[in-house]
């Protein structure tokens, strides 16, 4: 007896965990009613993705560690070209964005 009260146990318990997933995956779907709340959603992350790598090249120029590569070549752009930062950074990343996928690699969180 005490066997089957422990297997209604677990899955009680198991039915309100994948309810739990469900709430937290819940505005991460695509419905009709979603889809702002997604897009708002990437886009905070974009935010603050956007933040911590601002924040982490600071503490590197801030600390005498030198700039990255990548800080190296939009910097020569920006001080060659008399253009924003802003404008810099865009047209590297979108060039190195359509180099990608002429060479056949979507751009990805990881690539393999």
């Amino acid at each position: 007896m005490s066997l089957a009260l422990a297997d209604d146990l677990d899955a009680t318990l198991s039915r309100r965990a994948l309810g739990r997933v469900g709430a937290i995956i819940d505005p991460f779907t695509y419905g009709r009613g979603r889809r702002a709340t997604a897009l708002t959603i990437r886009i905070a992350l974009l935010a603050v993705g956007a933040l911590v790598i601002a924040t982490c090249v600071a503490v590197m120029l801030w600390n005498d560690l030198g700039a990255g590569p990548l800080d190296v070549f939009i910097g020569a752009l920006r001080s060659r070209t008399g253009l924003p930062l802003a404008v810099s950074i865009w047209i590297t990343v979108g060039a190195l964005t359509l180099v990608a996928w002429a060479l056949g690699r979507r751009p990805a969180w990881a690539p393999c």
